[in-house]
């Protein structure tokens, strides 16, 4: 047991600023923050592990969309959304985010009939708190391109694929757009945030570039947005100067079972990663064109040794110059699955 003393320290936004205190660590672990009053000291603590990844606009859009997150059920989760359908905060969809049925006693989802009787005619998109699984309801279905990736219409609900692309697909309306800048800021300024990356749609970004906060912010656009898998949209020419990376999703989530994990779910359900090697390699390619770093969401091992096989491919198809400095968000699986070739004491 050993402990120190400190002039203050920062709890999180739910705990605040916390006084002069002792704090008493046994092994890796905290174990009692005490207040001194009688200290004086410059030292100042803070949480040492900060996931340096956000998305910005979205913790605007997520407090003028409807809180699904107390729902308990599967009809207390439509009963919400049908009471909330002539609100109009949202705009023309009724979008909502956060339900967890994981902790739901019966954590069955609503059908698509259940949710069509309680919503009618106005589109609904309800997005899981993962962010890879959305419920939609017949109105919405109906907007969706022809073919939706990871749509299933017969339930539905859409899993990866379009989730990611929606405010894209679908922008909100621009003043819901301009507020959210703002509401994102004052949350961050409050929270004592003032530099972070933040990873984005074209939407949201061309808001942000427009309408910058005072805040030091690194952007990194979704791939897709920039022309990975199509044509590049006009504006995209505008918007590239204030980059600096692209965003690749190479797994989904745990709670959606599509994180690329190295065995079975529980269910024996076995999930792939979303894209192959060889557009994994496409992809760093890509980004090293426009001289933007690659950002990977790769949460299992199957999508880590993906990446380390793509790297492989890079410096074999270009005379063995290493790809370019890469970043990887989440990587649940680092530690049972390191690729193999990837350098411990560098990465």
């Amino acid at each position: 047991m050993k402990s120190f003393l400190c002039g203050g320290l920062w709890a999180g936004p739910a705990g605040g600023v916390l006084p002069p205190s002792r704090i008493s660590i046994s092994g890796e672990r905290i174990t009692d923050i005490t207040p001194s009053p009688g200290t004086h000291s410059n030292l100042f603590v803070i949480p040492g592990f900060v996931d340096a990844h956000c998305h910005f606009c979205w913790s605007g859009l997520e407090r003028q969309y409807i809180d699904l997150s107390e729902t308990v059920s599967s009809t207390d989760l439509i009963d919400l959304a049908s009471s909330s359908i002539d609100s109009g905060g949202t705009g023309r969809i009724l979008r909502g985010f956060g339900f967890d049925d994981s902790t739901w006693n019966n954590p069955l989802l609503p059908s698509l009939a259940e949710l069509d009787r309680a919503t009618g005619r106005h589109p609904v998109f309800l997005r899981r708190v993962c962010c890879h699984e959305a419920l939609v309801n017949s109105a919405m279905l109906e907007l969706l391109p022809p073919d939706c990736p990871g749509a299933d219409y017969g339930a539905g609900i859409i899993r990866e694929g379009v989730v990611f692309d929606f405010e894209s697909l679908f922008p909100p309306e621009s003043h819901i757009l301009d507020q959210a800048c703002s509401i994102a800021a004052d949350l961050a300024f409050s929270s004592g945030v003032t530099a972070l990356c933040t990873f984005e749609p074209l939407v949201t970004t061309e808001v942000l570039l427009k309408n910058t906060p005072p805040i030091r912010m690194s952007i990194c656009l979704f791939g897709n947005d920039a022309g990975f898998t199509e044509e590049a949209p006009a504006s995209l020419e505008g918007v590239l100067p204030g980059l600096d990376g692209l965003k690749f999703f190479l797994d989904g989530s745990l709670g959606a079972s599509t994180a690329a994990v190295s065995g079975s779910y529980a269910d024996g359900t076995v999930a792939k990663p979303l894209l192959s090697d060889e557009q994994v390699l496409r992809s760093l390619e890509f980004a090293d064109s426009l001289d933007l770093m690659p950002v990977y969401h790769a949460i299992g091992g199957r999508a880590l040794a993906q990446i380390d096989r793509a790297g492989h491919y890079f410096r074999m198809k270009h005379d063995r110059r290493n790809p370019p400095a890469m970043r990887i968000e989440h990587a649940e699986e680092l530690i049972s699955d390191w690729p193999g070739s990837w350098d411990t004491s560098l990465h």
